[in-house]
C-alpha cells in the first residue's frame, strides 16, 4: 500500500493506493478523489449530523451469555491432485 496525501496545504489527511494499479488508474483515481475531496470524511467530527448509531460498530451478542472458546480445528495439509 502506498499514501498519497489528497492534499499539500493538508498533509494528514491521506488515502492509501495499491501498488497493482498502473500508473494511469493510479493517475486517474487520484484526482477522482482530489477533485471530490470536499465529500470525504476522515473523522467521525466532519461528519455533523450523522448519528453515532450509524458510525459506530456493535456485535450483536446476548450479554447474558458467556463468550465460549470454540475447539481448535486442525485442519488437513495440502494434497496434490
Amino acid at each position: 500500500m502506498k499514501y498519497v496525501p489528497l492534499e499539500e496545504e493538508r498533509p494528514e489527511r491521506t488515502v492509501q493506493l495499491g501498488q497493482d494499479m498502473t500508473d494511469l488508474d493510479r493517475k486517474l483515481l487520484l484526482s477522482l478523489l482530489q477533485e471530490y475531496r470536499d465529500v470525504l470524511a476522515f473523522r467521525s467530527e466532519e461528519m455533523p449530523g450523522i448519528t453515532p448509531t450509524v458510525i459506530e460498530h456493535r456485535l450483536n451478542v446476548d450479554p447474558l451469555y458467556r463468550p465460549v472458546v470454540q475447539k481448535k480445528r486442525h485442519m488437513g495439509l495440502e494434497r496434490g491432485v
